[in-house]
């Protein structure tokens, strides 16, 4: 055939060569890429098959790389985990080789205390270890910094935490505590209180401890062991660690240091420096005999209590057994066991020595062994069980009557020199006393070497807030109704001057609300509505007007006015009753209705024992004073 006879023929041709190159691009494209086709049109029947495939894949992918960013990330905290033990560890060594030394110099004592603050900076920034952005100890708040001491020096460290006073939270509730209290919020604006004063700081409660109390329930979110800082007071600002909280989480007591007023006379000041005291060591040997033995058992007795020891399947050398040993030990926290520590050796002898924490202060060894295997246990010892001559002790027959001083810090002897062999800075120990046995840090000692001042950690005596008035009464008041102003003011008695607050705070009175007077004329004696309170809170506009002018004082008045409302009570011409009973008791102070004698409730309900009180404007000068209350 040589030539197209019509177009419709053209067309197929065209057509068919079309299809045909289009056929050939695609095979080109098949045999090049090594696929049937580009996309899921081409292979339609098989791509859901394989678009579930691709979707595997891409999970089991990210699978993989998550458990690589795992992996990698336990390798690093178990990096960091392993750097805490060895801190941990060689930290503890070196505490353990400065204790078996005896006495340590003040050079030692400063090394000791650099590196634990070195040990102390390296643990928190191995808390603190990322592995891509992320900190790996801070639990589900992975992108919080889990651990912030605050503290880079020893200086900054021991400014907060004294060890005797002010220690760190040991236990996780006290670490965990978190509150904050800027009032006393239950009982802010109380009757009778100013509303702007709340905590209570108290020296002395009458059982020789410090507290810091409120008159609610606000420590409930306080753990003994939690420190807290202390700011805005007048002299009482601080760190302080709590010792206590009270059943009714109205108190909390603080740890202290402080003595108490006391004269006594069979008083005796052991010495720190130990001048003559010996130290008690003894060497433990404990073999398991070249054959570990799950089971086998070593015993030590130590001033009377065993400590017994389990062997299991890691004691796979002398020195891990020894180690094992010494750690039963320095853990246990029987009274008995801990004036011992114990250090195990790292030289393959399987030995542990044990030695007294006290200088002079002796202890008792025993050990026994039971094992299947051929090891043992025995005992040597450097200084003989019971051995250790006591320290320096100072006797009333050195000292003469010993009085101590609360309010000065300080320890008086009757004899001059004393304690002439006391140094400053000593750590001394005094006991045969009635309220003042305990150990105490001299800073100073007088030229005469009878007086020593002792550093002391005390709470002040201090209202509460900035120090000013917490409670404002006055007694015979006046009240004024007046007919022309349709109001009713409170007033001192002979109207010097209005009494803020009396008709504002909680319960308060509000606009709207009603009164009932009585104990004022007859027609005075009805239910007013509030249309307005004064400013002061001292002025309330009712309706009705009063019916007649009218001033309700000691001198018109055959008894005392009272106002009352929903929640509301004030009593006027009231009085103060001293009551002075002499040394058979208590002297008292009462509020009484002026004229009926029957006693106000609650005045002094929101009044601790140990707060001051200042009474003014009595006619006898001998009950105008401040007076400590003993009781309410």
């Amino acid at each position: 055939m040589s030539r197209i006879a019509s177009l419709a023929a053209n067309n197929q041709l065209v057509n068919i060569l079309l299809s045909t190159q289009r056929r050939l691009q695609e095979t080109q494209v098949q045999l090049s890429s090594g696929k049937v086709s580009q996309t899921y049109d081409g292979i339609a029947l098989g791509s859901e098959r394989m678009v579930n495939l691709e979707n595997t894949q891409g999970v089991l992918e990210r699978f993989i790389s998550n458990n690589d960013t795992t992996g990698l990330q336990l390798d690093v905290m178990e990096t960091s985990v392993e750097a805490m033990r060895v801190t941990i560890r060689d930290f503890k060594s070196l505490l353990g080789d400065m204790s078996a030394s005896g006495t340590a110099t003040k050079q030692q004592v400063k090394d000791i205390q650099d590196w634990a603050i070195r040990s102390l900076t390296n643990m928190e920034e191995y808390l603190n270890t990322q592995v891509n952005g992320q900190f790996l100890f801070a639990g589900g708040r992975n992108n919080t910094r889990p651990v912030n001491l605050g503290i880079t020096t020893l200086a900054a460290f021991q400014s907060i935490y004294d060890g005797v006073t002010v220690n760190f939270p040991t236990t996780r509730d006290a670490h965990l505590a978190d509150f904050s209290i800027s009032k006393d919020t239950n009982n802010e604006e109380g009757l009778f209180v100013d509303q702007n004063k709340h905590l209570i700081f108290r020296q002395d409660d009458g059982t020789q401890t410090s507290t810091i109390e409120s008159t609610s329930a606000m420590f409930s979110n306080v753990k003994a062991g939690t420190r807290i800082t202390v700011s805005g007071t007048s002299s009482n600002d601080g760190t302080y660690t709590v010792k206590s909280v009270s059943a009714d989480n109205t108190k909390i007591e603080i740890v202290t240091e402080m003595l108490t007023t006391e004269t006594a006379t069979a008083a005796q000041f052991e010495l720190s420096d130990k001048a003559g005291a010996t130290t008690q060591k003894n060497t433990v040997t404990a073999l398991h005999g070249g054959t570990t033995s799950a089971g086998d058992t070593y015993t030590l007795t130590i001033n009377g209590v065993d400590v017994v020891f389990t062997m299991t399947a890691d004691e796979t050398s002398n020195d891990l057994l020894a180690k094992a040993i010494a750690d039963k030990i320095n853990a246990s926290t029987d009274s008995a066991i801990t004036p011992v520590r114990a250090v195990a050796a790292t030289d393959g002898s399987g030995t542990i020595e044990l030695t007294a924490k006290v200088p002079g202060v002796a202890f008792t060894l025993a050990v026994s062994s039971v094992n299947a295997a051929d090891g043992n246990i025995t005992s040597t010892s450097n200084v003989a069980n019971g051995a250790g001559t006591t320290g320096t002790i100072l006797t009333n027959a050195n000292t003469g009557t010993i009085t101590f001083s609360r309010a000065n810090d300080t320890i008086t002897a009757a004899i001059d020199g004393s304690f002439a062999g006391v140094k400053i800075g000593e750590v001394i120990t005094v006991s045969g006393t009635a309220e003042n046995d305990g150990t105490y840090t001299v800073l100073s000692r007088d030229e005469n070497a009878k007086i020593l001042t002792v550093e002391s950690n005390k709470l002040t005596d201090e209202g509460v807030d900035t120090g000013d008035t917490f409670f404002d009464y006055a007694v015979s008041t006046q009240v004024i109704l007046d007919n022309a102003a349709s109001t009713i003011q409170v007033k001192t008695n002979g109207g010097a001057a209005p009494l803020s607050g009396i008709f504002s705070g909680v319960p308060g009175l509000a606009v709207g609300d009603s009164i009932t007077v009585a104990g004022a004329d007859a027609g005075n004696n009805i239910t007013y509505s509030i249309n307005a309170i004064s400013a002061d809170g001292s002025t309330l506009t009712v309706s009705p007007a009063p019916g007649t002018g009218e001033t309700v004082t000691n001198a018109n008045d055959t008894a005392a006015v009272k106002i009352t409302g929903t929640g509301f009570s004030y009593t006027a011409v009231t009085q103060l009753a001293f009551t002075d009973v002499g040394a058979a008791g208590t002297d008292t102070i009462q509020v009484k209705d002026a004229f009926g004698g029957a006693a106000v409730a609650n005045v002094f309900a929101n009044l601790r024992a140990g707060m001051k009180i200042t009474v003014g404007g009595m006619p006898a000068i001998n009950n105008n004073g401040t007076f400590t209350v003993a009781s309410v």
